[in-house]
């Protein structure tokens, strides 16, 4: 027979279990095309949930720098969403830390007609210490041209802290 404090008992071990991210972004900008030479940071533009003792950023200046505030090991968790008009894409997306790659890249879905939409995922275990800095960027892969943007909240980046 299950009690009153067996269920207690489980959905404290469930609390325990939850990953909460220390940062959360996103980014309604649709003006910065992914589809450059050049990697090029993505524009964290809006903040869905931030521990400001963990991370500082701004979304009005420099959105696309996240800078640690202490000592840790972060996941960082990113996702970007992306379509095209008139255009065949590849996208690939790195995490810097004080503007070198860390992770794998990530290679995107490629889009093959217009409108359609794709994305690419890139994660990353990272050392990090006060005035580390991270970005998100990203480039063209392969020979493709045209505009590429990004799905307004659809793209998002994570930072969780691990224990």
């Amino acid at each position: 027979m299950t009690t009153g404090a067996d269920i207690a008992r489980s959905i404290a071990n469930v609390r325990r279990s939850v990953i909460r991210p220390v940062l959360e972004l996103t980014t309604t900008d649709t003006a910065h095309d992914l589809n450059q030479d050049d990697p090029a940071a993505v524009p964290w533009n809006i903040t869905l949930q931030s521990q400001p003792l963990a991370f500082d950023h701004d979304p009005a200046t420099d959105n696309d720098l996240i800078t640690a505030n202490r000592i840790g090991t972060w996941l960082v968790l990113c996702q970007i969403a992306y379509t095209a008009t008139n255009t065949a894409a590849v996208i690939y997306s790195r995490i810097r830390k004080n503007r070198a790659g860390v992770g794998a890249r990530g290679i995107g879905t490629p889009i093959s007609s217009r409108n359609e939409q794709a994305s690419v995922s890139a994660f990353a275990l990272v050392p990090m210490a006060p005035g580390d800095v991270l970005t998100v960027v990203t480039a063209r892969d392969g020979s493709f041209t045209g505009a590429v943007a990004v799905v307004p909240r659809l793209t998002s980046l994570s930072i969780v802290e691990l224990a």
